[in-house]
């Protein structure tokens, strides 16, 4: 007798991303650059914007900062309103424009690298501590949006039990 195999117990490798869907030839270009910076030095900076180049995301505006400071901004893609409040407070866009990054610091010193917020998702306000818990700030998930549901149904005519 042989030894039955149960492939979908078998443990799933984790694909990463080696190359831009984009086929623009400078963001490839880009990528071999930082991807040979990250191997070559130890700073995490250049494998940071090498993960980032592979995302290749835009900037948008974020309406929460009234005010923008002067700043020197290395990105991909801007749309038009965050480029504009941009060089309306005297900075500077360098869009595409990421091999002078690293040509200016191939470590990173002295840069700052920004990202959005992680758990922004609906979904990641029902996890955490059990609702109705002390110091619990968690969503309660309820299948529908009525005043029934959620609630415990105990012999009350709140509750949806007696007439």
């Amino acid at each position: 007798m042989g030894v039955s195999i149960r492939h979908n117990k078998d443990g799933k490798v984790k694909l990463r991303l080696k190359e831009p869907k984009s086929l623009d030839i400078h963001q490839r270009l880009l990528v071999e650059l930082y991807g040979f910076l990250a191997r070559l030095t130890n700073s995490s900076f250049n494998q940071v914007v090498l993960k980032r180049l592979l995302m290749s995301r835009a900037i948008t505006d974020d309406v929460r900062v009234p005010e923008v400071p002067k700043l020197k901004m290395c990105a991909l893609r801007v749309s038009s309103c965050p480029s504009s409040r941009i060089f309306t407070a005297g900075s500077k866009s360098l869009t595409l424009v990421a091999d002078q990054l690293a040509l200016g610091s191939p470590r990173g010193c002295g840069i700052i690298l920004l990202s959005g917020p992680h758990g922004g998702r609906e979904a990641y306000r029902h996890l955490g501590k059990a609702p109705g818990t002390v110091l619990s700030h968690t969503k309660l998930s309820v299948c529908s949006r009525c005043l029934t549901f959620g609630c415990a149904r105990d012999r009350h005519a709140s509750r949806s039990y007696k007439s």
